[in-house]
């Protein structure tokens, strides 16, 4: 479940038309969405404005089917203690781990993101949508940088156990930014016990070796890193690659080799050609364990 933020003008906007059958189709989006995917951080501000929302509210249906819905026995919040600097949205969003909110409008403040329902709602994504969605598939154009933290921290945070699949790994000595890449995905685990690479395992591979100090020296002895055989697709199917988290729970699917990677001059990612990632659940990876 990931936190964020939500700005009340966006149900306030909803039920103030719900008599329109597109915001009550909208409405119920959201509140999926919500259900599924996300714990909503509060303050007492939220709190009082939100308060002010329901009270707000003369028809009482509609108040009942928004104390059903938004209410606490159906969707999770977190309590979070804030030291007012701004408005009540953008000082909690600062506390969420993506930085995210739903606002009124799509847009940027420094380092916070916010997103409008039409956006929070659709299933579409683009490389700096950090909305943490199942099943999720994002385009990247050539030479598209992405951020690595925000897009992918979302299923890997919780990760105890990572696999990373591909044929062509640690095969490009001079592919600085697939070394890179695997770092700043295995940093992002709060909890990281085991990694496996299915690759071509090679002892004397010195990218290999690099990946493998990097975990020891990080991880120390909490971390074990292993290196398997990869498992070719049957016939007729592309050999994707993919990061597994947990055995089973997530797979991200990359329709380009890691080792394609370019690492910047700012230590931002891109590649050179368009490639999509795909966000699932579940296992698959063409081994006997998959789904």
């Amino acid at each position: 479940m990931q936190p964020i933020a939500v700005n009340i003008e966006v149900l306030s906007s909803l039920i103030s038309c719900f008599d329109d059958y597109k915001n009550q189709r909208e409405f119920h989006k959201l509140v999926e969405n919500f259900e599924k995917f996300h714990i909503i951080y509060f303050d007492k501000r939220w709190l009082n404005t939100f308060n002010e929302f329901r009270e707000s509210i003369k028809n009482d249906n509609i108040r009942k089917l928004v104390d059903d819905l938004i209410s606490p026995k159906n969707l999770k919040y977190e309590a979070v203690e804030i030291n007012n600097k701004d408005d009540y949205l953008t000082d909690i969003a600062r506390l969420t781990p993506e930085q995210i909110g739903l606002h009124t409008e799509s847009c940027r403040k420094k380092e916070l993101r916010f997103y409008n329902l039409t956006c929070f709602n659709s299933n579409e994504f683009d490389s700096q949508n950090y909305l943490f969605r199942l099943p999720k598939t994002v385009t990247f154009k050539p030479y598209e940088k992405f951020e690595v933290s925000r897009l992918f921290a979302p299923y890997v945070r919780n990760a105890n156990k990572l696999e990373f699949c591909d044929p062509y790994l640690f095969k490009n000595t001079n592919a600085k930014g697939e070394i890179e890449f695997l770092i700043k995905i295995l940093e992002l685990s709060d909890c990281i016990g085991e990694v496996i690479f299915h690759c071509e395992p090679n002892p004397l591979n010195l990218n290999q070796k690099k990946i493998e100090e990097h975990i020891k020296t990080k991880f120390k002895k909490r971390c074990s890193c292993q290196f398997s055989k990869y498992n070719l697709p049957p016939k007729n199917v592309n050999h994707d690659r993919f990061i597994i988290v947990n055995k089973d729970k997530f797979s991200i699917r990359f329709t380009t080799s890691f080792n394609n990677l370019i690492l910047s001059s700012d230590r931002e990612l891109s590649v050179k050609d368009s490639f999509l990632v795909e966000f699932s659940s579940g296992r698959k990876y063409y081994d006997e364990l998959s789904n």
